[in-house]
């Protein structure tokens, strides 16, 4: 038997380190399709990496850019009213709504609020004074 061994040495760590690419051996746990594999998909990964930075970066920028929009039309509609505009019911429901999206993206984005709620507050008033007959 040892001898056999020493004749077919090379025949048998060649077998061995076949038999180990394919099966799993515990508890030891070398995967070395894996390590090869996570070697050649190195530069990849890091490209997506890159990639989905730069989409969040983006998805950031437009969620500020979609506030910034709201904030206008809300300051907008206020200084509108203020000034002697009479606007329907469905343009005080539109402003309400994009009240809503707007604080739904400063409690989302962890961003801060100030005129918004004072000028929020202005136009709840006039919609009641105009549509539910309060003074």
């Amino acid at each position: 038997m040892i001898q056999f061994i020493i004749d077919h040495w090379t025949s048998i760590v060649e077998g061995l380190t076949a038999f180990g690419l394919v099966v799993e051996i515990s508890p030891i746990k070398i995967y070395p399709l894996r390590w090869l594999g996570n070697r050649i998909n190195a530069d990849i990964k890091k490209d997506i990496d890159v990639i989905n930075k730069k989409f969040d970066k983006h998805i950031d920028d437009s969620a500020r850019k979609e506030m910034k929009s709201l904030r206008y039309q809300i300051l907008d509609f206020s200084d509108r009213i203020q000034n002697g505009s009479k606007p329907s019911k469905d343009a005080f429901t539109h402003i309400f709504d994009s009240v809503e999206d707007y604080h739904k993206l400063i409690n989302d984005y962890n961003l801060t609020n100030g005129l918004i709620d004072i000028e929020v507050k202005n136009i709840k008033k006039v919609y009641a004074k105009m549509y539910l007959g309060e003074k």
